[in-house]
């Protein structure tokens, strides 16, 4: 059995959703209730928040301001230390998002509204 969950953090209410449809509600309340009291919810649920956070800061920062937070061009690169790269055979060190993620040729692809 597969189950998702969804967070509402301004009540702290969880609600938990089986892909199987003969799952009973009466279970689902059961695994909801055993998961919160025991904190279980709350650990599984805090590590993929904060990464996808921070994916979306980085998106953001790619295309809000590319020249401080961006990789340049992909074409480009070269890989300097696994921390990051540089743009042509010289120059700053870029560890952003290459131009090629947020942008499809002609049009940006995320939006800069948050």
């Amino acid at each position: 059995m597969f189950l998702g969950a969804l967070h509402n953090t301004t009540s702290d209410e969880g609600t938990l959703f089986a892909l199987d449809a003969s799952v009973p509600a009466a279970a689902l309340r059961h695994a909801m209730q055993t998961l919160t009291a025991a904190g279980v919810l709350e650990m599984i649920l805090t590590a993929p928040v904060v990464v996808a956070s921070w994916i979306s800061m980085q998106y953001y920062g790619a295309v809000v301001a590319p020249d401080v937070f961006g990789g340049g061009n992909k074409l480009l690169h070269n890989v300097t230390g696994d921390i990051g790269v540089v743009e042509g055979n010289g120059g700053a060190l870029r560890g952003g998002l290459p131009l090629q993620s947020v942008h499809d040729g002609r049009v940006r692809r995320n939006d800069r509204a948050v």
